[in-house]
C-alpha cells in the first residue's frame, strides 16, 4: 500500500513545531535523516522510545540477508520488476504499490525510498563484487557522471534497454502553435532500438562516404561532436525515418547553437551519401537524458533553444531557416532515469561487452566495426 509521502511528513514537523521556527529546522533535519535510513513511518520516526532503534536494526538486518543466493531477486527489485515475497527478509524495505498503464493496474513494489534503494545497490554491489556496477556506482550508490556521458548512449542497442525506456520520455513543450507528439520510442509497430549495434561515426572530411544504415547507432569519434552524443535512424513500414539523437547530461540547460546544428547536418552529408535525399522529409527527436539523483533544480523542463552566431561562418539567412527547422521540425523530450532505469542501463552495457568479448566495460568507446 502506499506510504506517507515526504511532503505530508514535513507538514506534520511543521504542525508539531508551528511558531518555532529554529527548532522546525533542527527537528525536521533529525526526522528526514530516519527518513532516509527507515523510510516515511510517523510510528517510528517520531517515536522517543526504542521503537525507531529497532527498526532501524530490522532494516540492517533485512539488508544483510542480501546475499550471493538472493542477488537476482534484489537485482529485480531495483529494476522494478521484483514481486512481492512473504518469505523474503526484503519486508523491512518494501513497499507495494499500485501502477496503472492505461486502463490496466499493476501491483509492483520498490523500496521506501531513494535512499533505501541506493542502500540495496551498494549491498548488491558489495556482494557480488561486479566490475561494470562498481565502474557506474560510487559506493554510496550514486551514478558516476561522467562514465554516464561517455558510455551511456550504447545502451541504446539494447531492446531490452530502449523498451522499458520508451514509457519514460516526457515531452518537453515546443514553441507556441505548435502541437506535441509522442517520441518514436514508445511506438510498437517498428524497431525502435539500434538492433544493428554500433559504430564510431568518422568525422574526417576524407572518410570515405556510405549509405545510411538504420538502427545502426552512430558514436561520434570526437569529443566536441556538435550537437548529440550519439544518433541514430529508424524507418517505418511507410519509409518514414525519424532521426534519434541523445544527449546525456547532468546541466540544467543544454541549449544549442544555429551553427552547431548546420555542422551536425555538414558531418551527415559528408558521411552519408544519401543524407540530401533523405533529409528532405525525416523527422527529428532529441532526447535529454540525465541521472536519476539529479537535482530537481537542474532537471531539463523547458524547450532547449537554438540561438543565432552573429559572429559566425554561415550567414544571417541560412541561419535564420536553420532556426525556424529547430523550432518548427524538431521534437526534443526528456528522461530523468530512476534508478531501477540507470541499472537496467548498466546491465545493458554489460551485455554488450560480452557480446563482443571484451575484457572490460570501458573498452566498449572504441570499438570500431
Amino acid at each position: 500500500m502506499n506510504c506517507h509521502t515526504v511532503r505530508e511528513i514535513k507538514a506534520i514537523c511543521a504542525w508539531e513545531k508551528r511558531n518555532q521556527s529554529k527548532e522546525l529546522e533542527n527537528f525536521w533535519k533529525e526526522i528526514k535523516e530516519r527518513i532516509n535510513n527507515i523510510g516515511p513511518f510517523p510510528r517510528y520516526i517520531f517515536s522517543n522510545s526504542p521503537l525507531y532503534l529497532r527498526q532501524y536494526y530490522e532494516v540492517k538486518s533485512s539488508l544483510n540477508c542480501i546475499t550471493e543466493r538472493t542477488i537476482s531477486e534484489y537485482m529485480d527489485i531495483l529494476r522494478g520488476d521484483g514481486e512481492w515475497n512473504d518469505k523474503s527478509p526484503s519486508q523491512d524495505l518494501l513497499k507495494v504499490y499500485r501502477l496503472a498503464i492505461g486502463n490496466v493496474d499493476f501491483s509492483r513494489i520498490a523500496a521506501f525510498n531513494d535512499e533505501l534503494n541506493k542502500s540495496i545497490l551498494v549491498r548488491v554491489m558489495k556482494v557480488c563484487r561486479a566490475p561494470y556496477l562498481k565502474f557506474f556506482f560510487t559506493d554510496r550508490g550514486m551514478i558516476i557522471a561522467e562514465h554516464f556521458e561517455k558510455l551511456g548512449v550504447i545502451a541504446f542497442t539494447d531492446k531490452n534497454f530502449v523498451t522499458a525506456l520508451g514509457k519514460e520520455p516526457k515531452i518537453i513543450q515546443p514553441p507556441k502553435g505548435r502541437v506535441s507528439q509522442q517520441s518514436v520510442l514508445q511506438r510498437r509497430d517498428l524497431i525502435t532500438y539500434a538492433s544493428n549495434g554500433y559504430d564510431l561515426f568518422p568525422t574526417g572530411i576524407n572518410d570515405a562516404s556510405r549509405r545510411i544504415e538504420y538502427n545502426m547507432l552512430y558514436h561520434p569519434s570526437i569529443s566536441n561532436f556538435p550537437l548529440v552524443d550519439a544518433f541514430y535512424l529508424v524507418k517505418s513500414e511507410e519509409e518514414r525515418v525519424t532521426m534519434i539523437g541523445i544527449q546525456t547530461t547532468t546541466a540544467r540547460r543544454h541549449e544549442t547553437t544555429v551553427t552547431a546544428v548546420i555542422e551536425f547536418n555538414k558531418y551527415l552529408k559528408n558521411c552519408f551519401s544519401d543524407w540530401t535525399n533523405v533529409s528532405k522529409e525525416i523527422s527529428w527527436e532529441i532526447i535529454y537524458i540525465q541521472p536519476y539523483e539529479t537535482d530537481e533544480r537542474r532537471q531539463i523542463k523547458k524547450w532547449q533553444g537554438c540561438t543565432l552566431n552573429e559572429s559566425g561562418n554561415y550567414n544571417l539567412e541560412e541561419q535564420g531557416i536553420t532556426a525556424k527547422f529547430w523550432n518548427e521540425k524538431v521534437n526534443q523530450y526528456r528522461v530523468n532515469l530512476s534508478l531501477g532505469m540507470a541499472v537496467r542501463l548498466v546491465e545493458a552495457l554489460e551485455g554488450v561487452r560480452k557480446e563482443e568479448k571484451l575484457s572490460k566495460i570501458e573498452d566498449l568507446i572504441q570499438i570500431r566495426r
